[in-house]
């Protein structure tokens, strides 16, 4: 890695999700079988409470809304999800990255959060991610 990262050039990395339980695991139909009666954060009030529906609810909507603007689940800290948080053991991170370097640095009670679930329909805010 360091050829590319020290000469500034581009690389492409392959092969990293191959071997992931996430690719046969995380259709919308098996989540819904995993985790359809789950709560997921889909917003804030404006007083600061976390809006939360079902997997099932929100994806009922994903296929029906005709929403300018549409909502999207955005669950951080994915690790303290009670139910969610058995998705962690569908992937790996990529070695060639090295470890985590927030909790390198800060530890793992300091570290922000950085195992995030978001899912969204066209227009829902949430390209970036």
């Amino acid at each position: 890695m360091k050829k590319y990262e020290y000469g500034s050039k581009p690389v492409i990395i392959t092969g990293v999700a191959d071997n992931w339980k996430a690719k046969d695991r995380w259709s919308f139909k098996v989540l819904l079988e995993r985790f359809g009666s789950s709560m997921f954060k889909i917003g804030e009030s404006d007083s600061g409470r976390k809006l939360k529906v079902t997997l099932a609810e929100y994806i009922e909507y994903v296929f029906y809304n005709r929403d300018d603007s549409p909502l999207y689940l955005f669950e951080s800290s994915l690790e303290e999800h009670p139910e969610a948080k058995d998705m962690m053991n569908d992937y790996t991170p990529a070695t060639a990255f090295g470890g985590d370097l927030f909790t390198e640095l800060l530890g793992e009670s300091k570290a922000p959060p950085h195992r995030w679930f978001l899912i969204g329909p066209q227009r829902s805010g949430s390209e970036v991610h």
